[in-house]
C-alpha cells in the first residue's frame, strides 16, 4: 500500500521523536506517492466512481483499468477509502490506495465502554499517520480515575493526554463534553489543557503544600500529605529562624574573650585563636558540668565568666582535634626517609650530609646525622666542628595536650583526631614503666592522620609505655574496658637515634601496654623506629590488627599475650630485632590466659626474628611471606621461659612462603651458628628440656583432656611434673627455600645492612648461619599432618624430629598419630632425620606415617659423599651424617613409609639395613644400579635396595655428563605376556607372565641386578 505524505515526508526518523534525528525522505517512496497522486488526479479528471459500500464496488467490474473509485458510507469504517481498478473491463479487481481525503472525523460514543475506558466508532477509518485527521469525541460520563483511555473501531486503546502531555485529572471529563484531538502514537492528544473544578482543587492543594514548605511555623514539621515525614522535615521559615538564632554575632580573639562575652546579647561566636578556631554556641552550664570539669584545656567548652549559668560549646565537628588542646604541629624529625644508614662510625671514611651513624657513648648507642660533607677524623673533633648532630626530635612537647584529649574523651565519648602534621611528645618521667598517656576510661576512638613523634629524651635507663592502662599486665585486671580503637594513615615515630647497647631490656620504648579491653582495633597506620616493643599487652579479649606498617622495631612488634581472639591481617613488619608477631598464652589459670581463636593471615615479614604462636588453640597461620628471618620463622606450640605452657591445639599453618632464614645476631655484629634442632618452621615445644621423670611409663597414668580442661598430657607422672602436649597441627603448602648464595657479608646480597636493636650491622655470613632445617617437630606433639616443601637446606634436614631431653627417660611413643604426607624435600642433607645419637637408648618408638613424599636430596651433585660432581656415583668412605639419606632411621622403630620416591641420594633409609625397624610399602627408587647393595658403580642412588613389596625401581639415566641425563631408561614392569628381554632390573623384582588362554600366571623372581635376561639365571621361576 502506498505510504501517505505524512509518512514519506515526516520530520524525524521516528515520527514525533526529535531525538531520533532528522528524516531524509526515500526517493523510491516519493516516486511511488507521486505516481499514486498522478493516477488519482488522472482518475478524478476522468471522473471517479462513488460507491455506497465496498461490496457494491466489488460487484461491478465493468470499468477500464486504472479507473478511480471512492467508497463512502460502508458500515465497516476500514472499507471506506480510495480504490483503483485493476485489469480489463469486466474482469480484475479493485485495490485500495489510501484514505479518503477527510481532515475532520466525528466519532460516536454509544457508552459501550466505561467512563475511564471509552469505546468509540467512526464511519470513516482513522488515518494511519499520526495527526492525519482531527477527531471529535463526545463524553457520556464523568471520569472517576486517571489516566483515561479511548479505543476507536476496536483498535488498541489510546491514553488520553492533554496538549501539554498530562493525564486527565479525576473529573476532568464530564457528561456532554465534546473533546477534539489527534491520534499520536499510543495516545489521543487533546487540542488544549483542561480547565475544570478538579484541576482548580488540585492547584489549590498544591498551593497549600507549597506554603507548608515555605512558611509553616518554626518547629512544626511538614506533614506527610505535603511530602514531608511529619517529624524531622521543616519549612524554610523554620530553618531561617534557626539560622538567625545561630548567626555568628561575635568573633573573640581568645578563649578568655569568648568566656567574657555578654550572654544576654550573644548566642553564637567564632573563636579566632590560632589552632583553636571554630564556632561556639551558648549552652546551659548545668547540662555540661561534667564536660566543663574534664575539659581542662577548653578545647570544646569554655565556661562563661559573664554568667556562670552559661558556657560556650564548640559546634560543627565530629572529632576532637588535638590542636584544640594547645598542641602545635611543629615537631621535626632529623631522620627522614631516603637518608642513608651507614652503621657504626668508622675512622677515615668519607661521609656526606644526610648519612646516619651510630657512636657508642656511656652504654648507649646514639645516632648522629651528618651535616657537612667530610672525611672523618676523631669523632669528638668532628662533632665539635659541627659535622654531626645527635638525632632527635624538636618541637613543642604535646604530651600533656594529648593526655588532656584522652581525658576529655573518657568523659564525653567524642572521638579524637590527630590531624596532619608532626606532634612531638617527650617522656614525662624517667621512672621505669612510666607512661606517656594513661588510660582510665572504658572506650577510646582515635583517628591518626599525622605523625606522633615519641621522644624519650635519649634516656637509656628507663622503660616507658606510650599508651598504658592504669592497671596493666596483671591477670586479675577484670575492668572489661569496652574498646580501644586507633585507625588512620598517620604514624608513631620513635627516636631512631636511641638504641640501647647489646639489646638491653632497659631504655626501651613501647607503644601499647594495655590490658582488660574487650576489643582492641588497630588499623592502617605506621610505627617506625621503636626502641622497644610495639605492643607489650595481655589479657585482652579480642584484638584486631589490620594493614599496619611496622619498621625498625628493636624488640617484639605485634605481641599479644593471653588474648582470646586475635586477628592480625595484611600487616607489614620490616626490620625487627625480635618477633614480628608474638601470640602466646601463659599458664596463669586466669580465664584469659589462653589464645583461643587466632588468625594470622597475609602479613609481609622481612628482616625480622620470626612469627611465634605459643599455647594457642584453634588458629590459622596462612598466606604470610617471610624473608630473611633471624632464627626460626614460624614457632607453633610449646613455651619460652615461664610462658606458653598451655598446650597448642588445632592449628593450621598453610601457604606461608619462607625464604632464606638466617640465625640471630647474638651481639650486634656477628650471627650465631645454627643449632642442629633449629627449623624454619618449628612445631611442638620450644622448651629444650623438661623436668627429669616427666615421662614415667611405670605409672601408666594418662591425663584425660576432658577432665583437665586447658591442658593435655600423656603418660605423665602426675606426682612429679605436668607436661603439656600440643596436637591437631596441620602444616602444609609452606614453600621453604634457601635462594641466596654464599657471600662474605650480609650487605653483599644487595639488601643493605641488617637491623639490630643496637643499630644497623653488617655481619659476616657463612653457610652455617642459615637455619639448619626446613621443619622441626618436637616430640611432645601428636595428631599432626605435615606436608614438606623444603629446598636448599644442604647442611640440614627437610623434616627434623627433635626429641626433648626428657625423652632420655623411656616413653612408649613419640610423635603420636603423626603423618608426613606428600610434598617434596629437595637439595637437603637428609629428608627426615632426628636428634638421637646411636647408642644413647636401645630404641625409640615413633608413631609417624611417611606417605607420598618425594626425596630429591642432591640434584646438583654437590654432596661431599659424592665421588665427583660429574660421575653420578657415591664415595664408599662417606660417613653419617654426610650420607644423604631419605629417612635417617637410627634408633627409631615404628614408622610407616609408603608410596615415597627416592632419588639423588646415598641411601633411601639409613640405619635400617635389615628393613625391620619400619613398615615399608610401594616406595619407588629412581636409580641406575649395578648392585642392590652399595657399589661404586651405582648411579643416582648409592644403595638402591633389593626389589620387593617395600621398594620398586625406575631405571633413570643418572650420569650428569650424559646427553640423556634425567631421562627414564626403563620402568621395571610387574607383568606381561613374556619375561622381559630388555631393560635393567634389580634383584628381588617379581614378574608375572600370563599363561596361554589367559588362565593363571607364571611367576618369576629376578636373581640379578643388570640388563641380562636369561631364564633360570637372571629370572627364576617360582
Amino acid at each position: 500500500m502506498v505510504q501517505t505524505a505524512n509518512t514519506v515526508f515526516r520530520d524525524f526518523v521516528t515520527d514525533n521523536i526529535p531525538a531520533s534525528g532528522t528524516w531524509k525522505p526515500y526517493k523510491p517512496d516519493i516516486r511511488e506517492l507521486l505516481t499514486y497522486l498522478e493516477n488519482g488526479v488522472a482518475g478524478a479528471a476522468a471522473g471517479a466512481v462513488i460507491f455506497a459500500s465496498k461490496a457494491a464496488m466489488d460487484a461491478d467490474l465493468a470499468y477500464a483499468a486504472d479507473v478511480m473509485a471512492w467508497v463512502l458510507g460502508d458500515a465497516t469504517a476500514a472499507n471506506n477509502g480510495v480504490y483503483q481498478k485493476q485489469g480489463a473491463s469486466g474482469s480484475g479487481s479493485w485495490t485500495r490506495l489510501g484514505d479518503l481525503p477527510y481532515g475532520f472525523i466525528p466519532a460516536a460514543n454509544a457508552g459501550a465502554g466505561t467512563a475511564n475506558a471509552i469505546v468509540a466508532t467512526t464511519s470513516i477509518p482513522l488515518p494511519d499517520a499520526d495527526g492525519g485527521a482531527l477527531i471529535a469525541l463526545p463524553i457520556v460520563a464523568n471520569n472517576t480515575a486517571s489516566p483515561v483511555t479511548v479505543a476507536f473501531n476496536g483498535a488498541a486503546a489510546l491514553t488520553i493526554k492533554t496538549v501539554s502531555g498530562n493525564d486527565i485529572a479525576i473529573g476532568g471529563l464530564t457528561t456532554g463534553m465534546i473533546v477534539a484531538g489527534y491520534k499520536s502514537g499510543t495516545t489521543f492528544r487533546l487540542l488544549s489543557d483542561q480547565a475544570s473544578a478538579a484541576i482548580q482543587a488540585g492547584a489549590e492543594a498544591a498551593q497549600g503544600y507549597a506554603e507548608d514548605w515555605a512558611i509553616r511555623p518554626e518547629d512544626d514539621p511538614v506533614p506527610v500529605a505535603a511530602g514531608g515525614d511529619g517529624s524531622t522535615t521543616f519549612s524554610a521559615l523554620h530553618w531561617a529562624a534557626k539560622a538567625a538564632a545561630n548567626a555568628i554575632d561575635a568573633y573573640p580573639a581568645t578563649r578568655t574573650a569568648l568566656g567574657a562575652l555578654d550572654t544576654t546579647q550573644k548566642t553564637v561566636a567564632y573563636l579566632l585563636e590560632e589552632g583553636r578556631e571554630g564556632a561556639f554556641k551558648r549552652v546551659n552550664t548545668v547540662e555540661y558540668s561534667g564536660w566543663i570539669t574534664a575539659d581542662t584545656r577548653q578545647a570544646i567548652i569554655v565556661q562563661s565568666t559573664f554568667d556562670a549559668n552559661f558556657a560556650w560549646l564548640r559546634t560543627g565537628f565530629d572529632k576532637m582535634d588535638l590542636r584544640w588542646f594547645g598542641a602545635p604541629a611543629d615537631g621535626a624529625d632529623s631522620l627522614e626517609d631516603g637518608e642513608t644508614v651507614k652503621g657504626d662510625w668508622v675512622t677515615a671514611t668519607a661521609y656526606v650530609a644526610g648519612d646516619l651513624v651510630w657512636e657508642a657513648s656511656s652504654g648507649s648507642r646514639l645516632g648522629y646525622i651528618c651535616l657537612v660533607d667530610h672525611t672523618s677524623g676523631t669523632f669528638a673533633t668532628d662533632l665539635a666542628s659541627g659535622n654531626w648532630a645527635v638525632g632527635a626530635f624538636t618541637g613543642t612537647d604535646n604530651t600533656a595536650a594529648l593526655q588532656a584529649m584522652f581525658a576529655l574523651h573518657e568523659a564525653t565519648g567524642i572521638p579524637m583526631l590527630v590531624p596532619n602534621g608532626k606532634f612531638r611528645c617527650i617522656n614525662p618521667s624517667e621512672v621505669v614503666d612510666s607512661a606517656f598517656i594513661t588510660l582510665a576510661g572504658r572506650s577510646y576512638d582515635l583517628e591518626i592522620q599525622g605523625d606522633i613523634l615519641i621522644d624519650d629524651g635519649l634516656d637509656a635507663g628507663a622503660n616507658y609505655n606510650f599508651f598504658q592502662t592504669d592497671t596493666y599486665d596483671t591477670n586479675e585486671d577484670r575492668s572489661e574496658r569496652d574498646l580501644f580503637c586507633i585507625a588512620g594513615k598517620g604514624n608513631f615515630r620513635g627516636t631512631w637515634s636511641h638504641k640501647p647497647a647489646g639489646g638491653s631490656s632497659t631504655g626501651r620504648g613501647h607503644i601499647f601496654r594495655l590490658s582488660g579491653f574487650k576489643r582492641i582495633t588497630l588499623t592502617g597506620f605506621g610505627m617506625w623506629d621503636i626502641a622497644g616493643k610495639i605492643s607489650r599487652s595481655r589479657t585482652n579479649e579480642s584484638v584486631s590488627n589490620h594493614l599496619l606498617h611496622c619498621e625498625r622495631i628493636a624488640s617484639d612488634s605485634l605481641r599479644w599475650t593471653d588474648t582470646v581472639d586475635a586477628t592480625i591481617m595484611g600487616c607489614e613488619v620490616w626490620h625487627a630485632d625480635d618477633d614480628a608477631i608474638n601470640i602466646h598464652a601463659t599458664d596463669s589459670g586466669d580465664e584469659l590466659s589462653i589464645c583461643e581463636r587466632i588468625q594470622i593471615i597475609g602479613n609481609d615479614l622481612y628482616d625480622i626474628e620470626g612469627l611465634i604462636c605459643l599455647g594457642m588453640r584453634n588458629g590459622v597461620v596462612s598466606g604470610n611471606t617471610l624473608k630473611l628471618t633471624h632464627g626460626t620463622c614460624i614457632y607453633l606450640g610449646g613455651r619460652v621461659g615461664d610462658e606458653g605452657d598451655n598446650a597448642a591445639l588445632n592449628i593450621v599453618c598453610v601457604s606461608n612462603p619462607i625464604f632464606d632464614p638466617l640465625t640471630r645476631s647474638n651481639d650486634g655484629s656477628t650471627l650465631s651458628a645454627a643449632s642442629s634442632e633449629s627449623g624454619a618452621i618449628n612445631v611442638g615445644s620450644v622448651q629444650a628440656s623438661w623436668i627429669a621423670g616427666a615421662y614415667n611409663s611405670g605409672s601408666g597414668l594418662i591425663r584425660d583432656p576432658l577432665t583437665a580442661p586447658g591442658m593435655v598430657y600423656y603418660n605423665s607422672d602426675l606426682d612429679t611434673a605436668s607436661v603439656p602436649q600440643g596436637g591437631g597441627m596441620e602444616v602444609f603448602g609452606n614453600p621453604t627455600r634457601r635462594t641466596l648464595p654464599s657471600v662474605a657479608k650480609f650487605s653483599d646480597w644487595g639488601f643493605g645492612l641488617m637491623f639490630h636493636s643496637t643499630g644497623w650491622i653488617d655481619p659476616a655470613v657463612a653457610d652455617t648461619n642459615f637455619v639448619t632445617n626446613g621443619i622441626t617437630l618436637r616430640s611432645d606433639i601428636e595428631n599432626f599432618r605435615v606436608v614438606p616443601d623444603v629446598t636448599g637446606f644442604r647442611l640440614g634436614q627437610g623434616v627434623f624430629l627433635h626429641f626433648l631431653s626428657a625423652d632420655t627417660y623411656q616413653r612408649s611413643w613419640a610423635f603420636r598419630n603423626g603423618r608426613i604426607a606428600g610434598g617434596v624435600v629437595r637439595d637437603c642433607r637428609h629428608g627426615i632425620s632426628h636428634s638421637l645419637v646411636a647408642g644413647t637408648v636401645a630404641e625409640y618408638f615413633v608413631d609417624v606415617t611417611v606417605d607420598g613424599v618425594e626425596f630429591d636430596l642432591d640434584p646438583y651433585q654437590v654432596s661431599p659423599a659424592r665421588t665427583s660432581a660429574t660421575a653420578g656415583t657415591w664415595n664408599s668412605g662417606a660417613t653419617d651424617p654426610e650420607k644423604n639419606a631419605g629417612i635417617r632411621m637410627l634408633n627409631l622403630y615404628g614408622m610407616r613409609v609408603r608410596g615415597c620416591k627416592f632419588m639423588n641420594l646415598y641411601e633411601p633409609i639409613y640405619g635400617d639395613a635389615t628393613q625391620s625397624r619400619a613398615d615399608y610399602d610401594s616406595n619407588l627408587v629412581l636409580c641406575d644400579p649395578v648392585s642392590h647393595a652399595y657399589d661404586a658403580g651405582n648411579l643416582g642412588v648409592g644403595v638402591p635396595y633389593a626389589a620387593g613389596p617395600g621398594f620398586r625401581h625406575m631405571i633413570v639415566d643418572c650420569l650428569p655428563t650424559s646427553a640423556d641425563f634425567g631421562k627414564v631408561k626403563n620402568i621395571c614392569r610387574r607383568g606381561g605376556s613374556a619375561v622381559p628381554t630388555t631393560g635393567k632390573y634389580v634383584i628381588g623384582h617379581t614378574f608375572e607372565v600370563n599363561m596361554t588362554g589367559g588362565i593363571g600366571v607364571d611367576r618369576y623372581r629376578r636373581a640379578t641386578t643388570g640388563s641380562n635376561h636369561v631364564v633360570a639365571t637372571d629370572w627364576l621361576a617360582f
